[in-house]
């Protein structure tokens, strides 16, 4: 068996050992049923669905033409990679609506062709959609300005 599509394979890999790692995390929780869900019933089931994709592209990597896997991006995956990490870290001290207003922009950096208005505007319905979700509608206590905002920075 050859390897035509390293990519493939490399995310299979991953999706593989995080589906596994979420199961037998989730292994000791109850399951529950779909009706009365218990505390292991999604970790279980999004690690089985990863698993699922994992076996797909595990069996894609081996079928079609074969790709080269030097084509790696680095300036988007660092980008998108960077965004990601600046919302975690930024949430507690700047709040939901600045965290995901600079997650968005430093992560569309990645694509040269989004203009700025077109980032900023979609910037502001993912976060006024994401407050009113996850703060309103579910009551998540997420705080919305942040410490900065409280403290008077």
């Amino acid at each position: 068996m050859s390897i035509n599509r390293p990519k493939d394979l490399i995310l299979g890999l991953i999706f593989l050992v995080v589906g596994l790692t979420g199961i037998l995390i989730a292994r000791g929780y109850p399951f529950g049923t779909t009706r009365i869900m218990g505390p292991g019933f999604f970790p279980i089931m999004l690690g089985g669905g990863l698993v699922g994709l994992a076996a797909v592209l595990l069996v894609r990597s081996t079928l079609g033409p074969r790709d080269s896997l030097l084509s790696i991006a680095i300036r988007p995956l660092a980008l998108i990679l960077g965004g990601t990490l600046l919302f975690g870290l930024l949430i507690r001290p700047a709040g939901l609506i600045i965290s995901i207003i600079l997650m968005v922009v430093v992560g569309t950096a990645a694509d040269r062709q989004l203009k700025l208005h077109q980032t900023l505007l979609l910037a502001a319905i993912l976060a006024g959609a994401s407050a009113f979700v996850f703060v309103y509608a579910l009551g998540q206590p997420i705080p919305i300005l942040g410490s900065w905002f409280e403290n008077g920075v």
